[in-house]
């Protein structure tokens, strides 16, 4: 039985994907990442929750612009219904938490709730879970690792570089992330990107 806090179903042969954000450079770029990605896969349907932090780096305009539900802000615990916004991520395809910094990875594994993105993760079923550790590389693994095992055990996928290390240096992150996305909801085939049509149009 459906209750207030339940969002609309997604439409068929689409999915609502809940991207959840700590505080790292790589934060800026996300929205880049997000942009490009629904364009690439049209039947992903973002919502963003972000920490204080990652809400300070991205500005107001552009977590509205990129989230197609309202997203998880700190102060914003409800939506415009009255509904609560964390009871929403039962319900989602996907939670991508990216990049996961040492706070939201120790935090989730933990279930200790602080956050947007914590309280969302405390939520969401963990096999639809994907979390890629963003850790600075002069940060010690060791502190790190017992977390990240914790959250495999629960059935977390996390997305850690080809060397098995947390540190990203020669591999992408983002991308990396995107084919594990893809391992857990059936998207189709990429769509087709005219990148000559903004050149074509402005000269």
């Amino acid at each position: 039985m459906s209750t207030p806090s339940d969002p609309a179903p997604a439409p068929a042969g689409r999915y609502r994907v809940l991207f959840a954000a700590g505080a790292a450079i790589e934060t800026s770029v996300l929205p880049y990442h997000l942009i490009r990605l629904t364009s690439l896969f049209p039947e992903i349907i973002p919502t963003l929750a972000l920490s204080p932090q990652a809400e300070a780096f991205l500005g107001p305009a552009t977590v509205r612009a990129l989230s197609s539900d309202e997203p998880h802000l700190t102060g914003a615990s409800f939506a415009a219904d009255g509904s609560a916004l964390h009871l929403r991520a039962r319900d989602i395809d996907a939670l991508i938490v990216y990049p996961a910094t040492p706070r939201l990875i120790t935090e989730i594994a933990s279930g200790t709730i602080t956050c947007p993105v914590t309280r969302a993760a405390a939520f969401a079923p963990t096999d639809r879970m994907i979390v890629t550790p963003y850790v600075h590389p002069d940060l010690d693994a060791r502190f790190y690792l017992p977390a990240i095992h914790r959250l495999e055990a629960l059935g977390v996928r996390v997305v850690l570089p080809p060397s098995g290390d947390i540190h990203w240096t020669d591999a992408s992150a983002w991308s990396a992330t995107v084919t594990e996305l893809g391992r857990l909801l059936p998207l189709g085939q990429p769509a087709s990107i005219d990148h000559t049509r903004s050149v074509v149009e402005s000269s």
